[in-house]
């Protein structure tokens, strides 16, 4: 017989937690950093379509990026109420 996964402690939940939050925070930096150099290409008069193609895709993934890290705020919300503000954290 196989015996059922354990429960993650508090504390391995709350790492998981605000790993999908920091992931989300950098997911939306990085697009937005890059979208900036297509911007400039953009202002430059460079590259045609493709500026405008990577520019539209960037922002989209940041869009993407806003959609989870409210999910994720969400999710750590409900953790603290489930469990209280300080459930998880070590001093």
């Amino acid at each position: 017989m196989s015996e059922p996964e354990p429960t993650p402690s508090l504390i391995q939940q709350r790492f998981a937690l605000h790993r999908e939050r920091n992931s989300a925070l950098w997911m939306i930096v990085s697009p937005l950093v890059a979208a900036s150099v297509f911007v400039a290409f953009i202002v430059d008069g460079r590259g045609g379509w493709f500026p405008w193609l990577a520019l539209a895709a960037f922002v989209i993934g940041a869009v993407y990026a806003v959609w989870r890290l409210f999910a994720a705020r969400r999710a750590i919300r409900e953790f603290e109420d489930r469990y209280g503000r300080d459930a998880g954290i070590q001093d």
